[in-house]
C-alpha cells in the first residue's frame, strides 16, 4: 500500500483461452520479482478438467503480460492440474494435480517446473496394496523454461 495504506487501481488478470467453469484463479502464487502463477485447474486442455497454470511477468508500464501457460506433459482428464499453485522466487512453478491416476484412483501428482531448465520433474506419491505409500520421481521433458528474454 501506498504511505497513506491506500492501493493503487486494481490489474485483471485473464487467461486467454479462458471458457465457462475453468476456475481461472483459483489457486494464485507470486514471487519476490512480481512474477505470477494463476490455475485454471479445471481448465479443459485438450481433455475435460485436466487443467492448466498460466505465468504472468510485470510489463514495465503497471501491468503483466503472460510469458507461459503450463500443462501437465502426462495430462488426462479429471487430474485437475493446478489445484495448488506454488512460485518461489527463482521462478521454479510448483503444480498439484491432485485427480492424477497414476497409482490409482485420484493417486494425484505434484509437477515442479524449473526455471532454469528444459525439463519438468514429476513427483508423484500413491498407496500400494498393502497400504502402504508409495513414492515416484521421474523426468519428463517438456518447454518449461522461464528464464529467457520473454520478459
Amino acid at each position: 500500500p501506498g504511505a497513506d495504506g491506500s492501493y493503487g487501481e486494481p490489474v485483471k488478470l485473464v487467461a486467454p483461452d479462458g471458457a465457462s467453469s475453468d476456475y481461472f484463479g483459483y489457486s494464485v502464487s507470486v514471487n519476490a520479482s512480481g512474477l505470477v502463477a494463476v490455475s485454471a485447474s479445471q481448465g479443459d486442455s485438450g481433455v475435460t478438467n485436466a487443467g492448466s497454470v498460466y505465468v504472468y511477468a510485470p510489463d514495465g508500464s503497471g501491468g503483466y503480460q503472460l510469458v507461459r501457460t503450463l500443462v501437465a506433459p502426462d495430462g488426462a482428464g479429471n487430474d485437475y492440474f493446478g489445484h495448488s499453485v506454488f512460485i518461489n522466487d527463482l521462478g521454479d512453478v510448483f503444480v498439484g494435480a491432485y485427480g492424477d491416476d497414476d497409482k490409482g484412483s485420484n493417486s494425484g501428482s505434484s509437477y515442479v517446473f524449473p526455471a532454469n531448465s528444459s525439463s519438468s520433474l514429476t513427483l508423484q506419491e500413491g498407496v500400494d496394496d498393502s497400504g502402504s505409500l508409495t513414492g515416484q520421481l521421474s523426468l519428463q521433458f517438456a518447454d518449461p523454461d522461464l528464464s529467457d528474454s520473454d520478459y
